[in-house]
């Protein structure tokens, strides 16, 4: 089915806590901690659906359920602290007319449903709101000619090296677009430029992981004849 492509999800434990993710994009990571009843009920915009957490069922890395991908959980993948981390809503200006100081690098995640700027208007970026290809080969050029290509889904973090030129062009299966990035106009984090979302840069933001290999195996977190209940998800 369709979910909404941001939302605001809330789920409560067994013990009765209440777990808030503000914002939620598409791609977003975050961590739901145990302990959990047979049946885990997620509220987002306008619904609301059910996954089964009673291990009577299995529950296994990188199968999804509903909308939501399984990454983690026990001894698969990792603990709590290698998860990435939950949605950072938090605004950093990277530069801007009055901070000249041009980023090395920036990281961006990209996100098929674009949408406009708060702070860079049609004038600065060409990359606007509307639906970009859910996968698909990226491709842009630094000030030095140097050129660098992702195969990306939707979800997936990039770390572009500069140096910048005042706009940083992206070409992707179908078309192009640019984002202005000579610091004229803030680039902010958080905030998304067409389909991509600025992460990081200079100060501002942690550089996400290496974005992971599409063909992954799988790990059986629990089952039926596994009963070790995981603490998180």
């Amino acid at each position: 089915g369709t979910y909404p492509t941001s939302t605001n999800i809330v789920m409560t434990n067994k013990d009765g806590t209440t777990q808030t993710f503000p914002n939620v994009a598409a791609g977003d990571v975050f961590t739901i901690h145990g302990p959990f009843d047979a049946e885990t009920t997620f509220s987002y915009d306008g619904g609301h659906c059910f996954i089964h957490t009673s291990c009577s069922a299995p529950l296994v890395t990188n199968d999804q359920i509903g909308p939501f991908k399984m990454l983690a959980g026990n001894e698969c993948n990792g603990d709590p602290d290698s998860v990435p981390p939950a949605v950072d809503q938090t605004s950093c200006e990277i530069c801007s007319s009055d901070n000249k100081d041009k980023p090395d690098s920036l990281a961006l995640q990209y996100i098929p449903a674009g949408v406009n700027s708060q702070f860079q208007d049609s004038k600065k970026a060409s990359c606007r709101a509307g639906t970009y290809p859910t996968t698909t080969r990226l491709t842009m050029e630094n000030k030095n000619g140097i050129r660098q290509t992702f195969d990306v889904t939707a979800g997936d973090n990039i770390t572009i090296a500069g140096p910048f030129s005042a706009e940083t062009t992206f070409t992707y299966d179908g078309g192009d677009c640019y984002i202005h990035t000579s610091c004229s106009v803030p680039l902010v984090t958080n905030d998304q430029i067409g389909p991509f979302k600025v992460v990081a840069g200079n100060e501002c933001g942690t550089v996400p992981p290496a974005v992971p290999p599409t063909t992954e195996g799988t790990c059986e977190i629990c089952s039926k004849d596994n009963k070790d209940k995981p603490e998180f998800l």
